[in-house]
């Protein structure tokens, strides 16, 4: 047998018995390239879903102030936003009826689907969230008396900490470290947390007095 086709068939044979050390390192990189990489898209997702959660939350308390500003009201049921009809006394949290100086709707591009004395419903972005409004008279700014906010909830512990992060600014890792009041100028704070689920509510401060 002639000595060049010994040596094809040996190259065939070496190139056949395995993979290279330089193409082991590659795969091994991309490998591991891949498995950051889904770890970061995973966080990336519970941030996406913050941030359609704060743009909602946010959209909520700008509509229920310009309702304040017309009605010298505030909602008590995100309804009483969409739906003139949903504006008696029933519908504000100082059991009076906004009917007459109703110049609504205050929302576009949101849905309206809440019932009349329901939460907003955020099931397309967390399971089972939804948003309603809260009137407090503690954990406010110093000097306040009274604050309106949106509470938003219940969140998985990621989300939670995502939110609360995209509406202070901060990068709080644990739900012990998240503000539970607004006095250091936060916008958002752990309105509760539950240890048993590992779900939280964040309130959304939109208007003080």
């Amino acid at each position: 047998m002639p000595l060049t086709t010994l040596k094809s068939r040996r190259s065939l044979l070496i190139g056949q018995a395995g993979f290279s050390l330089v193409e082991l390192i590659v795969a091994g990189t991309l490998m591991v390239g891949m498995l950051l990489a889904g770890g970061v898209f995973m966080y990336s997702g519970d941030n996406s879903k913050a941030g359609n959660l704060l743009a909602i939350t946010t959209e909520l308390g700008n509509a229920a102030a310009r309702y304040n500003a017309d009605t010298g009201l505030h909602p008590k049921y995100p309804s009483a936003l969409f739906v003139k009809g949903y504006n008696t006394s029933t519908y504000t949290m100082e059991a009076q009826n906004a009917t007459d100086a109703w110049r609504g709707p205050y929302i576009s591009g949101l849905s309206s689907s809440s019932s009349a004395t329901g939460d907003y419903p955020l099931t397309n972005h967390v399971s089972g969230a939804t948003a309603t409004f809260q009137t407090r008279t503690t954990d406010l700014p110093s000097g306040a008396v009274e604050g309106h906010k949106v509470r938003v909830g219940p969140l998985p512990q990621r989300v939670f900490l995502a939110l609360l992060n995209a509406c202070n600014g901060t990068s709080i890792t644990s739900y012990s470290s998240a503000p539970t009041n607004h006095a250091n100028g936060q916008k958002c704070i752990n309105q509760s947390y539950a240890t048993a689920t590992n779900t939280g509510y964040v309130e959304y401060l939109y208007q003080v007095y």
